[in-house]
């Protein structure tokens, strides 16, 4: 009797381990910023050397998102360091034109909030990125960085899950102002607003005071793989784990 009993306390252990176990992964899904089904948000790059234009390998990207009022509530993506930076053209003439960048990231993490669109039981996700990589273009007027937009994608690997469970993004950046007074006319101290996430100085070598600021806009993130499947098991089967 006595053993019959520890036999069902296990079997409804295992049971109630099973169920809570697949409540909390993030539920597969697309969510767009632009359809109002989570935060766009603001950036912060901190430079690897100060007055660092153009890019340069060493510089760290700080995102969060942004409800009107508090930053990072929703997401962060925290640390991603500058490894490759490749001018693709430049139509640069007596101080006028364009320049285009690839720059691709090596590190860095990122943080869901489990209260957002993609929860599943979880009070929050963290996950390491694989890949991140922007395309910028820089405009100059009279020698002069007057305006920059990029196009943002990352791909991470969430943590604690399935192996397969990933979460994918693509945005689109606007640089709002830097800390040189020498490149950017556009904000009028130069000097980073308090409402953009801090030039981070922890996660590796980098200035931590000098950097640019902008904002991330028309999101897309896709969650994938994450969801186990629930698959019956019959009473006998179950019963022959224990014998």
């Amino acid at each position: 009797m006595k053993r019959r009993i520890l036999f069902l306390g296990l079997t409804a252990a295992v049971a109630l381990g099973v169920t809570a176990a697949l409540a909390q992964p993030p539920v597969d899904g697309t969510y767009k910023s632009s359809t109002g089904d989570f935060l766009e948000g603001r950036s912060s790059t901190s430079w690897f050397t100060p007055a660092n234009n153009p890019p340069q390998a060493g510089n760290m990207l700080h995102g969060q998102s942004w409800d009107g009022s508090t930053l990072g509530t929703e997401w962060r993506v925290t640390c991603p360091v500058t490894a490759v930076v490749m001018l693709l053209n430049d139509t640069v003439i007596f101080g006028n034109g364009h320049k285009f960048y690839l720059i691709t990231y090596v590190g860095g993490t990122v943080w869901l909030d489990g209260a957002g669109p993609w929860g599943g039981g979880d009070a929050s996700y963290s996950g390491v990125i694989d890949t991140y990589i922007e395309t910028r273009t820089e405009q100059y007027a009279d020698g002069n960085l007057v305006g920059a937009n990029s196009n943002h994608n990352v791909s991470a690997h969430l943590v604690g899950y399935a192996a397969d469970c990933v979460a994918f993004g693509i945005g689109n950046g606007v640089l709002i102002g830097d800390t040189d007074p020498n490149l950017i006319p556009v904000t009028d101290t130069n000097v980073k607003p308090g409402d953009y996430p801090d030039f981070l100085t922890n996660c590796a070598v980098d200035n931590g005071s000098d950097g640019h600021w902008g904002d991330l806009t028309d999101l897309t993130l896709t969650v994938r793989g994450c969801e186990v499947p629930v698959e019956e098991t019959s009473w006998g089967a179950v019963k022959s784990i224990y014998r």
